[in-house]
């Protein structure tokens, strides 16, 4: 039974996606519902099922292809199954186009090159070629048929004039250099006397010349680091920062999972923070904003985004209307979709329509750091980890866990003023973590 693989429609707004990476080849036995393939989508890399078994017949694109959505991109068929012409019809068509770019390549090529070729089909055969000028030609690493003839005969002199001819001019020391880093001179343009290679010339590529592994910059991290990029050059950012006394929040989760044993349910300190985020949303909704082309959207609801770093890179995956939940169904809701986050097997539409994100740090030795906005949401709010200090209370010094919040706002939208109140009011939730059950 024949099979067909499609480039799936993994999120309403997929158009097209690339194949990053196939986990079958050609001839392999394929089951139903096994790991087939990764995919590429405009958000995200994901996995992607097998819908029938059999074996991988056919594949008309290759890894790093971009396709659209519903484009047959190979077969599955049983070992000895006939495969209709229709599904043969499209690589058939390639296959033509390739060699008329081949045949049209290879005319090109001899048109530019006839000076120095003499036609090798038929030339050569009158041409003669001593014994010396043969050895020379070999030890120089020297074509002996791009060697000019002089009255039909190919010597050591016509060897030496043609290598004379397209030596490379550069500077002892430039050929010093390229030597050791064994750089080819031929592609390099000098700029000496006459064209010359300098030692100058030679500078950029001393320092390329490292040994080093070559990452495509592809994927999931490509696209965060298009859209961060586009973030911090499109939106000014203002940052602010607050520290936290975190002792009675740390009691709360304490006391609060002794309560959740029983369900099976755990608070971590994220879901503190989405909860605490959102209610200070609620409060302050010109904070819960972003702008799209002239306009400025306040959102009613609060969807907040929580960064995860994964194998795959960094994913954002979003908890919807959070201002409705209660602190434990925010702790069931992020536990089941971060951990699919960091398995790969999140939907890209859970990652959309995020209107505020949440960057945690708490896990590492960080004392501070700022992030950079989510487009086309109005701030992020980094955290960082909780460390003992010793602070001032009631005019003595004690030590408590303290915690730095730095929040990173868009100027266009978000003034000082409402940052301030915004990110004090996030403090006193923590600090108060009782008033999160109100």
């Amino acid at each position: 039974m024949i099979t067909e693989i499609f480039m799936p429609k993994m999120s309403t707004s997929m158009t097209e996606g690339q194949l990053v990476k196939m986990y079958k080849a050609i001839g392999d036995p394929v089951e139903k519902g096994e790991p087939l393939m990764e995919i590429m989508t405009d958000k995200v890399n994901m996995e992607v099922e097998a819908t029938g078994s059999g074996i991988l017949r056919k594949m008309f694109i290759k890894e790093g292809d971009s396709v659209p959505v519903g484009a047959t991109i190979g077969i599955i068929a049983d070992k000895d199954e006939e495969i209709p012409e229709k599904y043969l019809k499209g690589t058939a068509d390639n296959d033509k186009k390739e060699e008329k770019v081949e045949v049209k390549e290879e005319v090109v090529v001899e048109k530019k090159d006839k000076e120095i070729k003499a036609s090798a089909s038929t030339s050569n055969k009158k041409v003669k070629v001593t014994p010396r000028a043969k050895k020379l030609a070999k030890d120089k690493g020297v074509d002996i048929s791009l060697v000019p003839a002089k009255d039909g005969v190919v010597t050591e002199k016509e060897v030496m004039s043609f290598i004379e001819a397209n030596k490379v001019k550069a500077s002892p020391l430039a050929e010093k250099m390229a030597s050791d880093k064994n750089i080819d001179l031929k592609d390099i343009e000098g700029s000496g006397v006459g064209g010359k290679i300098m030692k100058a010339d030679l500078a950029g590529l001393m320092e390329d010349s490292q040994e080093y592994e070559a990452v495509p910059f592809t994927g999931i991290r490509k696209i965060v680091a298009d859209r961060l990029s586009s973030s911090k050059f499109t939106a000014p950012h203002l940052y602010f920062s607050v520290e936290v006394d975190m002792k009675d929040c740390i009691d709360f989760r304490v006391k609060a999972n002794e309560k959740l044993s029983k369900k099976q349910l755990k608070i971590s300190f994220t879901d503190i923070f989405v909860a605490a985020v959102s209610k200070s949303l609620v409060e302050y909704r010109e904070v819960n904003a972003g702008i799209f082309d002239d306009e400025i959207r306040m959102f009613k609801n609060t969807n907040i985004g929580v960064a995860v770093e994964t194998e795959r890179g960094l994913l954002v995956p979003v908890i919807n209307n959070t201002n409705k939940m209660t602190l434990s169904e925010i702790a069931e809701k992020s536990s089941d979709i971060i951990s699919r986050a960091r398995k790969g097997q999140i939907n890209p539409d859970e990652m959309k329509d995020g209107t505020f994100t949440i960057s945690n740090l708490g896990l590492y030795d960080i004392d501070f750091f700022t992030a950079i906005i989510n487009p086309p949401q109005s701030a992020i709010l980094a955290v960082s980890s909780i460390k003992e200090k010793p602070v001032v209370r009631d005019g003595e010094i004690v030590i408590r866990p303290i915690m730095k919040l730095v929040l990173s706002v868009d100027h266009r939208i978000i003034d000082g003023a409402l940052a301030t109140k915004f990110l004090d009011q996030i403090k006193e939730y923590l600090e108060n973590p009782a008033y999160l059950c109100l």
